[in-house]
């Protein structure tokens, strides 16, 4: 059984708008012709200078679904998995390391280069390999503050090669979308490892199956730098072609997430734990750390 799992690198974006004021002139004191200096106090304190616009929130929550532009996200991940193994006469157990790399960058604030998945994936123990999955994936702006500022909608495609398996890996076409419920409530679609909401197309072997996948989660804002998430996949494969149908009531992941942000928005501390199929929770069993750094003006 194979764990897939996913850091869900949601960036963000507030622009602020800037406001300029037609230049004035007032006629001297005296009733001269008006060409004097502008009406300006002499004995007014010094305008303060304008604040930057911030273009990555704190908290998760308040963040665009892509990169802002020319910010570069860079970080790693270690992955902790314990895989129990049934046989009709005997049972076995083995945990599994693995280490994957993130990175990402916004070509304009409405496209960016980024997989939210791990770019490159390799195993630690046991049989460490440097080889392993690298993806590209690229996502743009559909709908961002539609609904009142509620509702943002991304087109994504990811796609890639796995080096040790000598072999493409599936395309996944579709859409990360989040509602914002409450101030500090949003539920959720993006690739929790089984695709986005979309297509997942299998580009390697024969058959190639076709499939459509359907995640959901929830996301809660605890504190100012703290964003806490849960995922599932309602469908995580509709056949479309080939291969087998399979439901939450076949298959049932369950990811959890924690992103706290500190050194002013720079820097991502990530925990995360979960389960491969929570009928058989204790199959397959996995908890993570990570960290993404965001480099650029934010």
């Amino acid at each position: 059984m194979k764990t897939k799992f996913v850091i869900a690198s949601l960036t963000t974006l507030t622009l602020a708008g800037t406001a300029v004021a037609d230049d004035a002139t007032a006629p001297d004191a005296g009733g001269g012709d008006g060409a004097g200096a502008p009406a300006v106090d002499p004995a007014a304190p010094p305008a303060e200078p304008a604040t930057a616009a911030v273009r990555w929130p704190e908290n998760v929550f308040d963040r665009p679904l892509t990169l802002p532009k020319a910010v570069l996200l860079v970080g790693p991940d270690l992955l902790v998995s314990k895989i129990l193994t049934v046989t009709a006469t005997s049972s076995s157990s083995s945990t599994v390391e693995s280490a994957y790399l993130t990175a990402g960058y916004g070509i304009t604030d409405d496209l960016e280069v980024n997989t939210l998945t791990p770019t490159y994936g390799f195993t630690l123990h046991p049989n460490g390999s440097a080889k392993g999955p690298l993806d590209i994936g690229v996502g743009y702006k559909i709908l961002r503050g539609a609904a009142g500022g509620k509702l943002e909608v991304i087109a994504r495609a990811v796609g890639g090669y796995d080096l040790n398996a000598e072999a493409a890996r599936p395309i996944r076409i579709g859409v990360q979308v989040q509602y914002n419920l409450t101030p500090k409530v949003a539920v959720l679609t993006h690739d929790v490892g089984l695709g986005n909401l979309g297509l997942v197309i299998a580009t390697a072997g024969d058959p190639k199956p076709i499939g459509l996948t359907v995640p959901v989660g929830i996301g809660f804002k605890a504190t100012h730098a703290l964003w806490v998430e849960a995922d599932t996949s309602v469908i995580p494969n509709l056949k479309l072609k080939d291969g087998a149908t399979v439901t939450i009531g076949d298959l049932t992941p369950l990811f959890v997430t924690g992103v706290y942000n500190v050194m002013d928005r720079h820097l991502d501390l990530i925990g995360y734990a979960g389960f491969g199929d929570l009928q058989n929770a204790g199959d397959t069993v996995f908890f993570g750390i990570g960290a993404r750094y965001y480099a650029g003006s934010l």
